[in-house]
């Protein structure tokens, strides 16, 4: 099963609201490409991409993994910012994994990149991805790994 690197996605939009869905799923592809540098050198590489929004990584991701599959995603992968810091500090009885279902804990979009790729998106995006974790067999589960 091929590792997973992630950075910025997208999902599609199921709201039966027609045209306003499509006009935010535009706004999100908009968003998407932009990180792209070149769009014909990514298509074939990124196999699935998530916005992280409400619920984050554990609730968001799930919807683009693959039919027996599951993602685990290494808490220490990337470093916590302050205001995430902060917040761990003052939600006094709310552990890691709870703050990183709850919110997006700085991780904004998630792509999965088979490991034979990897070189090819990194070089195709503008901003500095991060290897989060890793697809693994499963039932569609995301697990949050290790410690922040």
């Amino acid at each position: 099963m091929p590792s997973t690197t992630t950075i910025h996605t997208t999902r599609r939009s199921t709201s039966s609201q027609g045209s306003r869905s499509r006009w935010l799923l535009s706004l999100a592809v908009a968003a998407l490409l932009q990180v792209l540098r070149n769009y014909d050198k990514v298509k074939n590489v990124v196999h699935g991409i998530a916005h992280i929004t409400g619920g984050g990584v554990t609730e968001n991701l799930p919807r683009v993994l693959p039919d027996g599959v599951d993602a685990e995603i290494r808490l220490d992968a990337w470093p916590r910012g302050p205001l995430f810091e902060l917040i761990g500090e003052l939600a006094t009885g709310v552990d890691d994994h709870e703050l990183h279902r709850m919110l997006n804990m700085g991780i904004g979009m998630v792509a999965m990149v088979g490991a034979d790729r990897e070189d090819a998106f990194f070089e195709a995006v503008t901003e500095k991805p991060v290897l989060l974790g890793e697809v693994v067999p499963g039932d569609g589960t995301v697990h949050m790994v290790g410690e922040a």
